[in-house]
């Protein structure tokens, strides 16, 4: 059976303090998740993976900026490597070709470094990415180009769909390079496109499963950025949806 976890960024609001935190990973493990993947800067990372391991609730990784990988690498490594952490994913907020062109390095260096310590290195994607640049190529395509095959990806599927491109596309595009996938839905409301739990929007989902695994993913992410009703009910509404798929 394929692991589904879930992103902590869905249940933020109920993360203050370590009691909490206990209280909440307990609350999404007893709901059928596998693992949960991480968010947030250094001290948050710490409190959030060392308390996971104390509960012995898995954490796969976390979800950071490249600037933090650069800021401390071997502090970053060793924290990853204690508490059992396996995939550094990062995100960006570059727009013209120069800097893409100057992440796709910085990138390509560390997930060297992380490569050689053992661990994963993934690439996870919002909306901007498929923005065209002054070049003629969209950001996602200049990246698509330039990094070197120690970067995995880790598709959105929100995102994918929110910056005009196909989620089934990108997913056939990118087989083999990805094991990670972050499933969320969009809804289609008369104010406009929202969040969702798994199900209740307007994304395909089991095509988009079934896509994803022909192309060699076997962890599946879910993740909901802005809940209108308790995060743990969104969240307890996805792993339902999920399962009752029976894809995975």
């Amino acid at each position: 059976m394929h692991r589904i976890g879930l992103q902590t960024y869905t249940i933020r609001d109920l993360l203050t303090t370590p009691e909490d935190r206990r209280k909440t990973f307990c609350a999404v493990r007893e709901r059928g998740y596998d693992f949960v993947q991480l968010f947030g800067g250094m001290k948050r990372l710490e409190t959030d993976a060392h308390i996971c391991k104390e509960l012995g609730i898995p954490a796969i990784g976390a979800v950071i900026m490249l600037e933090m990988c650069e800021e401390d690498p071997d502090g970053l490594i060793a924290l990853f490597k204690e508490t059992g952490m396996t995939d550094i994913s990062v995100s960006s907020v570059v727009k013209t070709e120069a800097e893409t062109r100057d992440f796709i390095t910085r990138a390509n260096a560390f997930a060297e470094r992380a490569v050689s310590e053992g661990l994963t290195f993934s690439y996870h994607n919002h909306s901007t990415e498929f923005v065209r640049t002054e070049c003629g190529k969209t950001v996602m395509e200049l990246m698509m180009e330039g990094f070197s095959k120690q970067v995995d990806y880790m598709p959105d599927t929100y995102w994918i769909h929110d910056g005009g491109y196909d989620v089934r596309r990108f997913l056939e595009q990118t087989a083999g390079r990805y094991k990670h996938i972050h499933l969320k839905d969009m809804q289609k409301t008369e104010t406009g496109r929202t969040f969702a739990p798994l199900g209740e929007g307007n994304l395909y989902m089991p095509g988009i499963i079934r896509t994803a695994l022909a192309g060699g993913a076997d962890t599946f992410i879910v993740e909901q950025d802005m809940c209108d009703e308790d995060q743990l009910l969104c969240a307890q509404k996805s792993i339902e949806y999920l399962r009752s798929l029976g894809i995975l």
